[in-house]
């Protein structure tokens, strides 16, 4: 079930600041919080498929740069449509795979480190910053 209330969020913008045969000039914007939440079932950068997860529940997916591409698509196919009807428009996606070089523990490590001796050489510091100020 939606959240409740997040029917009046809106998912996209696009403001046509110029259109003609010549130029297309446009601002699109698109909701690209990546929360549940923020989200309507709209098809385009959240869809709730039919299927029932194995606890019965129906889950969501989010796909914010989907829907991005979806909303530029849509547009340029029309006005290319308009302009010259022979012009074919081909988009799409492809999300590069995450890899991981490392060990979790390693990396786990060094940002307690780096997160305990960067405050540290900043706090030692301000001595000397001072001095050289004054």
């Amino acid at each position: 079930m939606d959240t409740p209330g997040n029917e009046y969020l809106a998912d996209g913008a696009i403001t046509f600041n110029n259109a003609s045969d010549t130029k297309l000039d446009i601002k699109l914007q698109v909701n690209d919080v990546r929360l549940n939440e923020y989200h309507r079932n709209n098809g385009f950068t959240k869809i709730k498929p039919k299927m029932k997860t194995v606890t019965g529940s129906t889950d969501t997916k989010l796909m914010v740069s989907e829907g991005m591409l979806s909303l530029l698509d849509i547009v340029t196919r029309s006005y290319m449509r308009q302009v010259n009807n022979d012009v074919m428009v081909i988009t799409a996606v492809q999300n590069m795979p995450v890899v991981w070089n490392g060990n979790k523990l390693i990396q786990q490590f060094l940002n307690v480190l780096g997160g305990t001796l960067y405050p540290l050489a900043l706090a030692l510091l301000l001595p000397v910053y001072m001095y050289s100020i004054v």
